[in-house]
């Protein structure tokens, strides 16, 4: 069942792919782009192998080789080969050279333990089919001491904050999309559907901390609509917990 959810995800951002960048900008009046770049301040200017999970069109990956003051090495997985079409597209076009893209799901990492400093994941966990088994692959490929960041749209503890977003991502993203990138309106109205299901930020951490991490900090977007919330991997043994998506 969990092979065929990954699957039905895999089909929505491949159908997207192509709009995906400008669908960001629209949803979020380009505020995404600040958000993303507190992620990369997140990450260690000491780390020298960082993974991008769910790296989608590379975003993240990119904004990371720019800010880094050496040339650490950059691995992105991504399960949706189109989104990885488009993000190998704007490597070349800015001329990265430190960036690795992998086909993998988050659910099955191709890496051996502890082969990373750092990992960080933008609004990709929640499109992943078990999170426990996210974070325990995230907690193996991390050395010990490494840092994951993740920032997402977690399920807003807040009620108010809460009913917005909810009418907004319902109604007005799947409105925006037919309007004007002509995008799957199935796939945006995917987006609302999945963070009315989704973790709230306290519960993700519950589910981190089983899995082998130690909560560092939180910071809030706009009353609680996104959550960046860093983790530092300290356990030794790292116990496999299932979450929800």
């Amino acid at each position: 069942m969990a092979a065929e959810e990954r699957e039905r995800i895999r089909g929505i951002f491949n159908r997207i792919a192509a709009r995906y960048d400008v669908m960001n900008r629209i949803m979020t009046f380009g505020i995404d782009r600040g958000w993303r770049r507190s992620l990369v301040r997140a990450v260690p200017r000491t780390a020298a192998r960082v993974l991008d999970i769910a790296t989608g069109t590379a975003d993240v990956a990119c904004a990371l080789s720019a800010a880094a003051t050496g040339a650490p090495a950059i691995v992105g997985i991504d399960n949706a080969e189109i989104m990885l079409a488009e993000a190998r597209r704007k490597i070349k076009a800015k001329h990265v050279r430190n960036i690795t893209l992998v086909r993998a799901a988050a659910e099955k990492m191709p890496f051996a333990a502890g082969s990373f400093d750092a990992a960080v994941v933008a609004f990709g966990i929640r499109n992943c089919t078990d999170n426990g088994v996210v974070l325990a692959e995230a907690a193996r490929v991390l050395r010990k001491g490494g840092v994951l960041a993740v920032l997402e749209f977690f399920r807003p503890d807040n009620i108010f904050t809460r009913i917005v977003q909810g009418t907004y991502v319902r109604l007005v993203i799947p409105l925006v999309a037919r309007l004007l990138v002509r995008a799957a309106v199935d796939a945006y109205r995917y987006l609302g559907d999945s963070i009315a299901a989704y973790l709230s930020v306290k519960e993700f951490r519950v589910l981190a901390e089983r899995s082998g991490f130690l909560h560092i900090r939180t910071k809030r977007f706009l009353f609680g609509v996104a959550d960046l919330t860093v983790f530092s991997r300290t356990a030794s043994k790292i116990k496999k917990g299932r979450g929800t998506t």
